[in-house]
């Protein structure tokens, strides 16, 4: 079964993107949804002058069965395949979360990058992921 997928997004002013890394601009998001059995989109950005730092990712397993979860950075014009991926088969106990914080100022992804995920099984493992978008 499809999923609605969750966003929320807060636009910073002036002010507030000063306390982030200086910039005039910046908005931020958090997304939820559930990783699919093969590989699916999680994130990315579309447009050119646009940059997104991954501030972390939250992992969920919703189950009674520990499952496994693979994400992967898909840089523009890369492949989607293990290559790229960062976490591989990240194992998580039954019902089981598993928080992934990156160090300022995040895991950058520029123009036509993208997240990717995937989970041993489907509708198992949940993930919110916390991000910025520098615009």
């Amino acid at each position: 079964p499809d999923q609605t997928e969750k966003q929320e997004e807060h636009t910073m002013g002036q002010s507030a993107a000063s306390n982030h890394r200086n910039l005039p601009n910046v908005t931020y998001a958090s997304k939820q949804n559930t990783l699919a059995a093969t590989s699916g989109f999680i994130l990315g950005t579309a447009a050119v002058s646009n940059t997104t730092f991954v501030h972390s990712i939250v992992l969920s397993e919703r189950s009674a069965v520990a499952r496994t979860a693979t994400l992967r950075v898909v840089r523009s014009g890369g492949v989607d395949d293990a290559t790229s991926d960062i976490f591989q088969a990240v194992a998580l106990a039954s019902t089981e979360v598993l928080q992934i914080d990156f160090a300022e100022p995040g895991l950058i992804l520029n123009a036509g990058d993208s997240l990717k995920g995937l989970a041993s099984a489907a509708t198992a493992v949940n993930y919110v992921v916390n991000y910025s978008t520098e615009r």
